[in-house]
């Protein structure tokens, strides 16, 4: 946000700049990827397949109980991608 400082004559106004914030040398992708992991890793303990089951014509609830819980033998889901994304990010913080 810029202010400007009004003297007693406009053209003798006067620009005030925001304090600048230090690089912290973080990859923001690399912390948006981390809480994404970190809130599907949360759903472990809602058990909204458990929730979903209420609903059964639903299609919003068949999704979410799709993506929240492993599949059965073949296949991927949501929860499927938890632990390779997990060491994805391992990796990928290597070099920082």
């Amino acid at each position: 946000m810029v202010e400007y400082a009004q003297l007693e004559r406009p053209q003798d106004a006067v620009k005030i700049e925001p304090a600048k914030r230090p690089d912290t040398g973080r990859v923001v992708s690399l912390d948006v990827l981390r809480g994404t992991v970190m809130v599907l890793m949360l759903n472990e303990a809602t058990q909204l397949p458990k929730v979903a089951q209420s609903f059964p014509h639903s299609w919003f609830w068949s999704a979410i109980a799709f993506n929240t819980d492993h599949v059965a033998w073949q296949g991927c889901s949501l929860h499927d991608l938890i632990q390779p994304a997990f060491s994805f990010l391992v990796g990928a913080a290597l070099p920082f």
